[in-house]
């Protein structure tokens, strides 16, 4: 498959490792800055010609496959010429950085991949049902293993919250991805993903699931979900990002409570931080409303305190 990347920048060394990866013929490079181009070209040995004007290389190299990797801000532009030329895509979240224009909003990692129909068959049935939000099947890929993580035999529609919850098995799962939006409804709800913060999915999922009208579930599709073990979530957990992580989880708890919904008493032990050593966790201190406890390799309780 012919491959073409937009976009040279910090991101752009996934998309060729992923390319390579699933043995990709990477045609062409294209920056506007040129130079990062041929850094990116000299660094993975490619055989790839070096282009600062993407639709000039669209039309030269009519790539089968182009990734769009470009600065936040100018996705929009680009993923609308190429759905218009008829040019395959796929293209780094946020499409733009306010407000969508489309009636929907569906979302795509830039490391998975969906069936040719995806859209087709969620944009179908939430019109079917007017629906706020459409959700299929989800299956994550590890190397040459898969697992189902959720997946649905019939259409199912709903607008209780607790069963709408249980259909996207939330908690644990908190995909912003396998589903389909209307637009205004995340607008009423003043819906955006936090920025500069990791885990910020899980709010911004919580919400348009509990706070939306109509939900439908659409069988026969799935959102293929690929683990990257070098993606900024899978990557080393740092202080910062598992302060994050569990500032997320602090908030859905919270968010649990406070709409009188039930959860889970395992969802209600939080992981505060953990300490690891060659992989393995050596030390993790957890936290159940005000006590928190130290354990040894996450087993066994060493010392117990209330927190201040």
């Amino acid at each position: 498959m012919k491959y073409a990347l937009i976009g040279c920048g910090r991101v752009s060394g996934s998309h060729i490792k992923a390319a390579i990866h699933n043995n990709l013929e990477i045609a062409a490079l294209c920056d506007i800055v040129p130079e990062k181009a041929q850094l990116l070209k000299d660094e993975y040995n490619l055989d790839a010609e070096i282009f600062s004007d993407y639709k000039e290389m669209l039309q030269k190299i009519n790539p089968e496959l182009t990734a769009i990797a470009t600065i936040s801000g100018t996705h929009g532009e680009i993923a609308l010429y190429c759905a218009e030329n008829g040019y395959n895509f796929m293209v780094e979240k946020p499409m733009a950085m306010s407000i969508a224009e489309g009636e929907f909003i569906g979302m795509i990692d830039s490391d998975d991949y969906i069936p040719s129909d995806y859209f087709e068959k969620l944009y179908n049935a939430v019109c079917r049902h007017n629906a706020d939000i459409a959700v299929c099947g989800i299956v994550k890929e590890k190397k040459r293993m898969e697992k189902v993580v959720a997946a649905y035999s019939t259409e199912e529609v709903t607008e209780n919250t607790t069963d709408k919850l249980r259909l996207c098995k939330c908690p644990p799962d908190f995909f912003p991805v396998n589903k389909l939006y209307r637009r205004p409804m995340l607008e009423a709800l003043g819906l955006r993903f936090a920025e500069n913060v990791q885990y910020e999915d899980v709010m911004f999922v919580l919400r348009a699931i509990c706070e939306s009208g109509r939900m439908v579930t659409v069988p026969g599709v799935a959102y293929r979900y690929v683990f990257n073990p070098t993606s900024t979530v899978k990557s080393r957990q740092t202080a910062a990002k598992q302060a994050q992580k569990y500032a997320a989880h602090k908030a859905m708890t919270y968010y649990f409570e406070s709409n009188g919904l039930p959860l889970r008493e395992r969802y209600r032990n939080l992981t505060v931080r953990h300490y690891t050593l060659h992989g393995i966790c050596i030390w993790k201190i957890k936290e159940k409303g005000e006590r928190r406890v130290l354990r040894l390799f996450d087993a066994i309780p060493v010392y117990c305190w209330k927190k201040k």
